[in-house]
């Protein structure tokens, strides 16, 4: 054996998550001759212990069929594992005591872990395998770090990736040091959970809660832990109960030792959704009264108190998210201008401080706090609403993976640092990707390196809407989190194919990476739920349906292949997204080029595999899991139910009833009479229904845009959406969402909370024009020329980059250094050329870019174009949040800007761009002629 040396690596102290390697190398069998070794850990370590430790224990029999014993003392063995927190178990303490280990290295660090083997680390030992933790998470987090490299995959229970089956176990280890991490606080946010989530929760797993409760929070934690997770937001849905409503829930945080958060619009812990009401009594007997702090500043202000008391007492750690909006995902109400508004938050931050300094225990600079300038909130931040220094700003991205915006120098500044609230899922009417995640590895490690260089290592919350089936995306979005340098954005497009190999073995492991690989590539250009919004040519259409025929046969193809024990998994992670996205581009390509017998079979095979995914693997475990067409968006509902019903009302909302009857799926009955203002604010519907089912709702609307909610719907008294749609001063169809029918009699009533708002009619179905693209049939010009970034040649290798897997053509040249003011002049900014032969002429050229933001304000993200010997034209690509064009831009997945440049003799020439700012990155060039 080896003398065992720690050696520790000067980088260790740099807050980077670098595994250091040590001088050790050991071979440690765990399982021989139908034997385990036990695993000792001590009962006056921290619960997280115990409970990783036999998670462990299981599976390890996953492997071999033999769970071994699990004690707080030498067992009649030579050998064991052993696993606890330094200076929190004896079994530690005394290894540390006898120098059997060292504690140099993790002594006062973050979440950092140790595994070694030790010759006679204890009485009776010959040698144990050692994990050792500097915190309790530490210790989970290397218990679990063992797990993955004896072959169990994070994803054992949430995705059936079940072990190979061995006859021996042994692993040769390396002595080796891990942590701390890159981004201090690193989590998901359980979002959008109503449509897999909780239906499969109610079913399955919590049936006595019929909802999500503590055995979902359970398995969730878990595999939190094996991802090396430790934070939180929890589900927080109109349906779903707050994390905090249910007992056992706060219970389960603590042993496992999450850190509880909360959404951008749910402060200090509460989820408002639930916990505040606006027409029953508090628990004090008293009605809550508006959610303005303007007018109710007492009664809110005890709200938040009475959580921040709680979580003292019943020993939460929680990360509190400081300031206010509305009620639920809306502005903050009260105030009659900007000024108003931010005198509001400004002492919302006064009064939310002030109860965390008296009620907890920590230093305030101990308690994790945050401040999420999210859609409207960054305005008011940008106007003067700053939350105290010491708070973390966590800045959001646009709702589609594009952060909005980073630390300006000043803001690097704050001791407080900042974070990221990124979404690999989006609820939002007209816009929701809730479906099939499609963000590429690429593309997330391209937003969130830049945002770790700006210094957002805080805090990175991933919404991840139902978890399923979003499973590779959280585990690279953690793994970077884990390891910032790891996965840049040169490396993510390697990080498909390491998955791959980890999860389905190196044989199957490039054909898998390729399958990913283009999945995203396609997504890229228009995500499987946005297809009704993307304009293309008919051969445009043709070529992607003809680009997924060919990904999906490749993926069938490969089924056969898998491991028996993987098929489960290989459905559910591979064959699912990927047929899915296939048939959802069939079916609305089939009806823009005249089909409709082709689509409605694309739509039955998505019926058809999703039963699968919920009754038809894994013994019906995922049975409520997948929904094919969340919320009954347009894009996914059957053709042959186009279109749908309008009932014209033409009044705007007052008190009225009307009877109506449902039948054959519409619904008939006079429209109402306009009624007296007097009599208040409601319309009330009532009509009977021969089926019970669930139907979506769509209003043909015309709001201002509104200080607080234009109106709520409530479906047989229950309350489905508090709508805040804002649609300025145009008629236009919305989607208000899914209401559930009852067989017999039915009421639907609309409250208006904006007296301006105004609804014209209540349509019930879709319209065509809300499930087709406006589709171009016409071909492109001629000649025009493509010239995708990996075809350019790039002339400074030092300072520019060809970044594979981001962007419309999968690559996309890029600055190599987020960091740095960028280039003032093209002539010196890195550059790339090619040749292209063009008649002589006047061209546009049209530039498409990833739809980044500037880095922040004062930054753009310019790119010179120059052909010849000709001067540059200088472009910028940034692009005013939620104008039109961002619209188009997310959707298509490109920015575009168009320069003019003259070709004065044909042949040959070289174009050449120069990308003068970090963070812009050149997807592809257009050239077309102007006649």
């Amino acid at each position: 054996m080896k003398i065992k040396l720690w050696f520790i690596s000067i980088l260790f102290g740099s807050g980077l998550g670098i595994e250091q390697v040590l001088l050790a190398e050991s071979n440690f069998s765990i399982f021989r001759s139908n034997v385990c070794v036990p695993i000792l850990f001590s009962t006056n370590d921290s619960p997280v212990v115990e409970i990783a430790v036999t998670a462990l224990a299981g599976d390890i029999s996953a492997i071999t069929g033999t769970t071994p014993t699990i004690g707080n003392k030498e067992l009649s063995s030579s050998s064991a594992i052993i696993a606890g927190t330094l200076g929190q178990s004896e079994l530690i303490d005394q290894l540390a005591a006898s120098e059997k280990i060292s504690t140099v290295a993790l002594d006062g660090k973050w979440e950092t872990f140790a595994i070694q083997v030790i010759e006679k680390p204890l009485s009776g030992l010959d040698q144990a395998l050692v994990i050792v933790g500097s915190d309790p998470r530490g210790t989970a987090f290397g218990v679990f770090e063992l797990s993955k490299r004896l072959g169990v995959s994070p994803w054992i229970y949430w995705a059936d990736v079940l072990p190979d089956q061995k006859e021996e176990l042994s692993i040769y280890l390396d002595d080796v040091l891990m942590g701390p991490p890159s981004v201090k606080y690193r989590g998901i946010f359980l979002n959008d959970e109503d449509f897999g989530l909780r239906p499969w929760a109610m079913k399955n797993i919590d049936p006595t809660h019929n909802d999500i409760g503590p055995n979902t929070y359970a398995k969730v934690f878990e595999l939190m832990l094996r991802l090396k997770s430790n934070i939180i937001w929890p589900a927080m849905h109109l349906g779903t109960r707050a994390f905090f409503g249910y007992e056992g829930n706060r219970e389960m945080a603590y042993q496992y030792q999450i850190v509880i958060g909360s959404s951008h619009c749910e402060p200090m812990l509460r989820n408002n959704v639930d916990e505040w009401n606006l027409t029953y009594e508090d628990e004090y007997g008293n009605e809550p009264g508006p959610w303005r702090y303007d007018t109710n500043r007492e009664n809110i202000r005890r709200y938040w108190e009475d959580r921040v008391i709680q979580t003292e007492e019943d020993d939460v750690q929680g990360a509190f998210t400081l300031g206010m909006r509305g009620i639920h995902d809306s502005g903050i109400r009260g105030g009659k201008s900007v000024q108003d508004k931010i005198k509001i938050m400004n002492q919302v931050f006064a009064d939310q401080r002030a109860m965390l300094e008296e009620h907890k225990s920590e230093a305030l600079t101990e308690i994790p706090q945050a401040f999420i300038p999210y859609a409207e909130v960054l305005s008011l931040y940008q106007a003067g609403a700053v939350p105290p220094e010491d708070v973390t700003i966590v800045w959001a991205d646009d709702n589609h993976g594009y952060i909005r915006k980073l630390s300006n120098p000043e803001e690097q500044k704050r001791s407080g640092g900042s974070g990221v609230y990124y979404h690999l899922s989006y609820w939002f009417p007209g816009q929701d990707w809730l479906w099939l995640s499609s963000i590429s590895p690429s593309l997330i490690s391209y937003e969130m390196c830049k945002a770790f260089d700006y210094g957002a290592d805080r805090m990175w919350i991933f919404n991840v809407g139902d978890l399923k089936p979003a499973e590779m995306e959280i585990q690279f979005a953690m793994d970077l989190a884990w390891d910032i340098n790891a996965w840049r954005p040169e490396r993510a497009p390697d990080y498909a194919f390491s998955w791959a190999k980890e999860t389905f073995g190196p044989v199957v492991a490039q054909e898998i990476a390729d399958i990913k690989a283009e999945y995203y590539r396609l997504a890229a250009s228009g995500k499987p739920e946005h297809m009704n919004f993307v304009q293309r040519t008919k051969e445009e259409f043709e070529d992607r349906l003809t680009a997924y025929e060919s990904l999906l046969s490749k993926t069938e193809a490969l089924q056969p292949r898998i491991p028996k024990h993987l098929q489960d998994a290989y459905f559910q992670l591979i064959l699912y997204p990927v047929k899915g996205a296939a048939k959802l581009n069939e079916k609305i390509i089939s009806l823009v080029l005249n089909d409709p017998p082709s689509a409605v079979e694309a739509y039955d095979e998505i019926a058809a595999i999703t039963e699968i995914y919920n009754t038809g693997i894994a013994d019906g475990k995922w049975n409520g899991m997948m929904d094919d067409s969340p919320r009954e968006q347009a894009v996914f509902l059957k053709p042959s139910l186009l279109p749908g019903l309008r009932i014209d009302l033409a009044v705007d909302l007052m008190s009225i009833q009307a009877p109506m009857t449902l039948k054959d799926n519409m619904l008939y009955g006079e429209a109402p009479e306009r009624c007296d203002e007097s009599t208040g604010g409601n319309a009330i519907y009532r009509f009977h229904s021969d089926i019970k089912a669930t139907r979506m709702l769509t209003f043909y609307l015309k709001c201002p845009t509104p200080d607080e909610d234009s109106f709520f719907v409530r479906i047989n008294g229950k309350l489905l959406v508090a709508n805040n749609i804002s649609t300025g001063e145009h008629w236009r169809w919305r989607n208000i969402g899914l209401f559930d029918l009852e067989k017999g009699d039915n009421t639907l009533e609309i409250i208006q909370r904006e007296p301006n708002a105004k609804i014209k009619a209540i349509q019930f179905g879709t319209l065509p024009e809300q499930i087709l693209p406006k589709q171009i049939l016409v071909k492109k010009p001629n000649p025009s020329v493509t010239l995708p970034a990996r075809s350019f040649t790039i002339a400074d290798a030092k300072n520019l980059q060809l970044v594979q897997g981001l962007g419309v053509e999968g690559a996309s040249l890029s600055p190599v250094k987020f960091t740095g003011k960028g280039w003032t002049q093209a002539e010196n900014a890195p550059s790339a050329f090619t040749i292209v032969d063009l008649p002589a002429g006047r061209f546009e050229v049209k530039i498409h870019c990833v739809p980044t933001f500037p880095i922040h304000e004062g930054r753009s993200l310019k790119i010179g174009v120059r052909l010849g010997e000709g001067s540059f034209k200088i472009a910028d690509m940034n692009t005013l949040y939620r104008s039109p064009t961002w619209f188009d831009n997310v959707f298509r997945g490109y920015s575009e800007q168009i320069v003019v440049v003259d070709q004065l003799h044909p042949g040959p020439v070289q174009l050449t761009v120069a990308i003068l700012d970090p963070g812009t990155a050149l997807s592809r060039v257009e050239i077309v002629p102007i006649k």
